[in-house]
């Protein structure tokens, strides 16, 4: 599976694929036939996912293929939707309706929710996600994609209602778009009980544009360069070191891959578009 996911040799930096700087390291390592690796993997193009859209007036949750998404339903509910212009895309689309208020959140979870696809301590772990943000103006809603823990498909469960949103208290590693700064993506890391870790970001984000943004945690790398942060198949230049990772900010937990949007207090509806992502841990 992983094989057939990564960019070739002549692919753009920007493609439909994984990046072959995060992925072909597990090429070698002892594939099974169907192309997977040894350890616990999540890989999805979302090719072949009906939607998922909230049925109770409550705000509910509805899983499907081993996922789980929690959708704030209101007279007007959100979706996590097939896109109705892309083909194998998903859309996470926060509510519209204004008897709520504001603050909406549309989440995706791997593992129903409950489930786990790895580690972050004591093995390989590697994860990317191809998104893309319809706007990149101020103040339209924030977005999250990485790794969380286990159960936050839930509201305020990745993002916060906090003034200019904040990632909640919880074990997570990922990028964060938040909504005072829209046209840049973070790669932040936090341990529940903790504070937030910002380790780099990137400016000038566009529109309707497609990110391809991964990182790998690999223990035996040098200890400067414990985990590594690729944006577009790009290493970037700044690392996750193994001093960092012996603090008490970084999770070690079990986690599970995560989209989030949040949309923003003035209720205007918010959405990402995910076309692919996968996480894997193993030797």
């Amino acid at each position: 599976m992983f094989e057939s996911l990564l960019m070739g040799p002549l692919a753009s930096q920007r493609g439909k694929k994984l990046s072959g700087e995060l992925w072909s390291r597990l090429v070698d390592k002892n594939l099974s036939p169907d192309g997977s690796g040894p350890g616990a993997s999540h890989e999805d193009d979302f090719s072949s996912v009906p939607n998922c859209v909230a049925t109770t007036a409550a705000g509910q949750i509805q899983p499907d293929k081993g996922g789980f998404a929690y959708i704030e339903a209101d007279a007007t509910p959100g979706a996590v939707r097939a896109s109705s212009t892309e083909p194998s895309v998903m859309e996470l689309l926060t509510s519209t309706d204004a008897a709520d208020g504001d603050n909406h959140d549309t989440i995706l979870i791997t593992g129903g929710n409950v489930g786990v696809i790895g580690a972050a301590a004591d093995s390989l772990l590697i994860f990317e996600a191809r998104v893309s943000l319809p706007s990149v103006t101020d103040g339209n809603g924030s977005r999250f994609v990485g790794m969380v823990a286990p159960g936050r498909a839930q509201a305020n469960g990745v993002i916060l209602d906090s003034s200019g949103h904040a990632l909640a208290d919880t074990n997570l590693i990922g990028f964060f778009v938040s909504e005072d700064d829209n046209d840049k993506v973070k790669f932040v890391y936090r341990a529940a009980g903790q504070a937030a870790v910002e380790v780099l970001s990137v400016d000038g984000l566009a529109a309707d544009t497609y990110y391809n943004l991964g990182f790998v945690f690999d223990p035996k790398a040098k200890a400067s360069e414990r985990l590594k942060i690729f944006v577009d198949n790009d290493e970037q230049s700044t690392y996750v070191t193994a001093s960092d990772i012996a603090s008490a900010a970084f999770p070690t937990s079990k986690l599970a891959a995560c989209a989030a949007v949040k949309a923003s207090a003035n209720n205007d509806p918010q959405s990402m578009k995910l076309d692919l992502w996968a996480a894997y841990q193993g030797g």
